[in-house]
């Protein structure tokens, strides 16, 4: 093989190397921001799976000040990709799956932020709404 042949295979790996490192990891999730106290509450939002393109479960794990799971509250998820406020919110009633953790499906048509709110009503407590921003990847 010819200098110039080595040459432009050398060129070739570097230049790939450096494009891999340049890309946008392809999810990024930060917990502690999924995870909020409220005088009343602890929520707790996660997803079953990595979010991804198509059908997401959502889960909220709702617990009270001492850890104890909250099981009588009516939980309602609005889900919208960030900043478009034009799109109208997919709303789903949360079903109790377990004690505490209530779920709901919702849609992810493109990578990018979603805003994720959580409202939460209970007997005798003012309603509440929490909101949390998942991100689905890159668009």
């Amino acid at each position: 093989m010819g200098n110039f042949m080595k040459r432009l295979i050398s060129v070739s790996i570097l230049l790939i190397g450096l494009l891999n490192s340049c890309t946008l990891p392809e999810y990024y999730q930060d917990p502690k921001i999924l995870d909020r106290s409220r005088a009343e509450y602890r929520i707790i939002l996660s997803t079953v799976s990595r979010p991804h393109l198509g059908k997401n479960l959502f889960q909220v794990r709702l617990t009270d000040p001492g850890g104890r799971p909250i099981t009588d509250a009516t939980v309602t998820f609005f889900i919208r990709m960030a900043h478009m406020t034009f799109m109208m919110d997919q709303v789903q009633s949360g079903k109790i799956i377990q004690p505490g953790v209530y779920q709901a499906e919702g849609e992810v048509v493109m990578g990018g932020d979603y805003d994720v709110s959580v409202e939460i009503e209970r007997p005798g407590l003012p309603k509440i709404r929490e909101e949390f921003v998942v991100n689905a990847g890159p668009m």
